[in-house]
């Protein structure tokens, strides 16, 4: 009997020792295939095999592997963010330095968004990643507002747009009336007032889709704003003018920020961001546009009392609310009218 329970004891002991090799051989089967994923990576990078790298960079979940597979993206994009910082060191125009890596082409441009996709899966990202979504992320806003207000650099290094007189008068999208001038002849047959009509189209949603990976509208046509002519009423002591209704005739465009698009990521890293690095808060976007402001227009020729017409109207379009991830062209206008990079 005693043997009998020798033997039980042995052999028991025996399944205890095969299962825990048995693991511990697992562990480091699975260990060592990271690591070889790993190496395979570096490898593909020294080799600045760009294709090779984000493919097998990507094959890892650590944040180390996700980081690297941003660095892949970044360097087949051909973006360096060591010349960009260097280049932000030139004092009052520094913000020019990034201007010559802004993607000019829709691959390279997708490849930085994929280098942010990459960062923001990391589960305990550093200020160094912050600062290289920060910088990243304007490049991609940069992008689109060059081509929605024709923002270029100067020979100085300044930065030039179609609002920089501090008006988007200058700029495609202007708001105007349907007429600057008035006569008695604008005044219909039977009625007292000169009808004008102000149309806006919007600033249409390849802007907005850059920005947050969607876009929207809302239309009204039915808002009436009130102003007065300079065209005297005739036979009238003392002389009265003319009114003018002015009805607006407006298309917003809109967007919400989703939490993989590019303004999101801007805010996401602007926000963790603690670099004290000369520059970079002239680089917090998200910040600067999504501030709850209406844009207002003033017409006054032809007219005695000037007429203020905003683009977002309580009982038209709403105004949208600061910081709430929601955009329309009412803030993006406002922006604009105040936006210096210098």
């Amino acid at each position: 009997m005693r043997q009998n329970n020798t033997t039980a004891y042995l052999t028991g002991l025996l399944l205890i020792l095969l299962f825990s090799f048995s693991v511990g051989g697992c562990k480091d089967t699975k260990a060592t295939h990271e690591a070889g994923k790993l190496e395979s990576c570096k490898v593909a990078m020294d080799q600045a095999s760009w294709d090779t790298a984000i493919t097998e960079c990507g094959k890892l979940t650590t944040d180390e592997g996700l980081h690297l597979t941003a660095q892949s993206y970044m360097a087949r994009a051909g973006v360096s963010l060591l010349d960009i910082l260097t280049s932000m060191t030139g004092g009052s125009a520094a913000v020019s330095g990034l201007f010559s890596a802004v993607p000019s082409t829709a691959a390279t441009a997708a490849d930085v968004k994929l280098a942010l996709d990459s960062m923001y899966l990391m589960k305990a990202p550093g200020q160094s990643v912050y600062l290289e979504a920060l910088l990243l992320s304007s490049l991609l806003v940069i992008k689109e507002l060059q081509g929605l207000v024709e923002m270029q650099v100067a020979a100085d290094g300044s930065i030039t747009h179609c609002a920089s007189s501090g008006s988007i008068d200058g700029c495609a999208f202007s708001l105007s009336l349907s007429q600057a001038s008035f006569t008695a002849a604008d005044v219909l047959a039977g009625a007292t007032v000169i009808p004008v009509e102000l149309s806006f189209t919007g600033l249409g949603t390849t802007f907005y889709d850059g920005l947050c990976g969607s876009s929207g509208g809302d239309t009204h046509n039915t808002k009436v704003v009130r102003a007065t002519s300079n065209v005297a009423v005739p036979l009238t002591s003392p002389v009265t003018y003319y009114p003018i209704d002015i009805t607006e005739k407006m298309t917003i465009n809109k967007c919400t920020a989703s939490t993989t698009s590019v303004l999101y990521y801007n805010n996401w890293a602007a926000t963790n961001l603690t670099s004290t690095i000369t520059g970079l808060d002239k680089l917090n976007f998200y910040v600067k546009i999504d501030t709850g402001q209406n844009y207002t227009k003033t017409f006054s020729a032809g007219m005695t009392t000037p007429a203020s017409v905003s683009l977002c109207n309580a009982d038209a379009i709403p105004i949208t609310g600061a910081a709430d991830l929601e955009i329309n062209d009412c803030e993006i206008l406002y922006f604009l009218e105040n936006l210096n990079l210098n």
